[in-house]
C-alpha cells in the first residue's frame, strides 16, 4: 500500500468513525447496518461471501466499510433514496461511490489478482429490499450478486 493509499485510507476512516459517534448523540433517521452474506451469480470464481459491513445511514447518507467480493477493505459513501414504501418495508436505491477495488481487477470485474496495484474509486447502484421491523433484514443486490443484511434503528 502506498502512501496515498494509505492518507485515503485513514481519512475514510476517521470520516466513518465520525459519522457514527454523530448518530449516536443525535435523534434523527439513523441505521447501523451489517451484515453482507452473499452470492455471486456471475461466474464461477471464488468470491468473498462475508463482507464485515458496517454502515451508518443518516438522514438518506450511508457511509461506511466493507470486505469486499475480491478479499479487498473497501469504503462507500453514497445517497439513498426510497423507490416504494409499504406497510411491510421498502425498497432503495443508493447510488454510491466505493474506494478499495484493485486495478488488477477492474471495478467489478473479476481478474487475476494483483495485491500490489493500487486501489481505486469506483461507481456502485444498490438496490435493497428491507423491512420496517425493529431489527431491519434487507435483501441486497448490486448487479452479479445478492446479499442479506441486517439493520438496526439507533
Amino acid at each position: 500500500m502506498d502512501y496515498v493509499d494509505r492518507v485515503v485510507e485513514s481519512k475514510l476512516r476517521l470520516v466513518t468513525l465520525l459519522l457514527l459517534l454523530f448518530s449516536l448523540s443525535v435523534t434523527a433517521d439513523t441505521t447501523l447496518r451489517l451484515g453482507g452474506i452473499s452470492t455471486h451469480f456471475s461466474s464461477n470464481k471464488e468470491f468473498n461471501s462475508f463482507h464485515r459491513a458496517f454502515i451508518v445511514e443518516h438522514n438518506s447518507y450511508v457511509a461506511g466499510y466493507f470486505y469486499n467480493s475480491f478479499f479487498d477493505d473497501t469504503f462507500i459513501v453514497g445517497k439513498q433514496f426510497k423507490i416504494r414504501s409499504g406497510k411491510g418495508g421498502d425498497i432503495l436505491i443508493t447510488p454510491a461511490v466505493t474506494y478499495g477495488y484493485r486495478e488488477s481487477g477492474g471495478c467489478y470485474k473479476y481478474q487475476e489478482r494483483d495485491d500490489y496495484s493500487a486501489r481505486r474509486y469506483c461507481p456502485a447502484i444498490l438496490v435493497e429490499a428491507r423491512t420496517n421491523l425493529s431489527l431491519k433484514p434487507g435483501i441486497l443486490t448490486g448487479g452479479s450478486f445478492i446479499a442479506i443484511t441486517l439493520g438496526y434503528d439507533l
